[in-house]
């Protein structure tokens, strides 16, 4: 930690079981526990995803169309930088811009620093290219 702090140690069976008294404190820590878990886990499901991807386009494309899933608008910005995400995505940050340029040139893609949009029709997690939603 940069500051002090405390550090609270809790046994498991404190926090799975209920108390006798059904406190909402309880129920709320329980709650938190699951969110925080889920949240988690749909991180870690998202990063096995991507890191099987075999190219750069598939990596890329897989990132950026969970993203705009995740913002639910057609034009979306993504939460760190291009060296960040070519980090994140596990490739090199000359081949990301390379591929993101790719995808510019073929219209399938647009951008301004951290902000995309996709043009439809929408690019598939293969790289290829799939029919809008209905």
């Amino acid at each position: 930690a940069d500051t002090d702090c405390k550090v609270l140690f809790l046994l498991y069976e404190d926090i799975i079981k209920r108390c006798e008294k059904a406190c909402h404190h309880h129920s709320q820590l329980s709650d938190n526990l699951f969110q925080i878990i889920t949240k988690k886990s749909q991180a870690l499901s998202l990063r096995i995803n991507l890191l099987t991807a075999k190219t750069v386009r598939q990596r890329l494309l897989h990132y950026l169309t969970y993203q705009q899933g995740q913002k639910g608008q057609p034009s979306f910005s993504i939460d760190m930088s291009l060296t960040e995400l070519a980090e994140y995505l596990g490739v090199d940050r000359s081949s990301l811009m390379r591929e993101i340029r790719r995808l510019k040139v073929q219209g399938i893609l647009s951008s301004k620093g951290r902000v995309f949009s996709f043009s439809p029709p929408l690019p598939d997690e293969k790289g290829g290219v799939r029919k809008p939603d209905a």
